[in-house]
């Protein structure tokens, strides 16, 4: 994937708060992802980090678009600006490592108090009942 300019990381399930691991997989790899799923839930995490497909009347005008980046540099990298503010961590297949970072992050925002009025005492409770999702 690392060749690649762009990467199609479309959603399996179109739903509100969920995004696929190929979004993520995309931004690891240095490529432009291109989604189709919820836009609000990109534009929390990195606005400006992806292409929306559905931002484009027909496949044929999404594909004039990306021939145009390639061959402009300057508007390619745009999409890549946020990588001077952000990082894509990658734990890999390594989740049990991923489970540890979580905890000592949890931790440290515990024993420092800055957490105190963000802990959640039920999950379920707040994403219960509360999933929109396009058939």
């Amino acid at each position: 994937m690392e060749k690649c300019w762009f990467y199609l990381s479309y959603e399996n399930s179109n739903c509100t708060d969920y995004i696929t691991e190929k979004y993520s997989n995309a931004l690891e790899s240095y490529t432009i992802p291109i989604v189709n799923g919820w836009k609000e839930s990109y534009d929390k995490r990195l606005p400006g980090s992806y292409i929306h497909a559905m931002d484009f009347p027909s496949g044929k005008k999404l594909s004039e678009y990306l021939q145009s980046l390639k061959s402009n540099f300057s508007a390619y990298l745009q999409y890549h600006k946020w990588r001077q503010l952000y990082h894509v961590g990658n734990f890999g297949e390594d989740v049990e490592q991923l489970k540890c970072e979580i905890c000592r992050r949890l931790k440290r925002e515990k024993d420092t108090g800055y957490a105190k009025k963000y802990i959640i005492d039920n999950l379920a409770d707040i994403f219960a009942n509360k999933q929109t999702c396009i058939k």
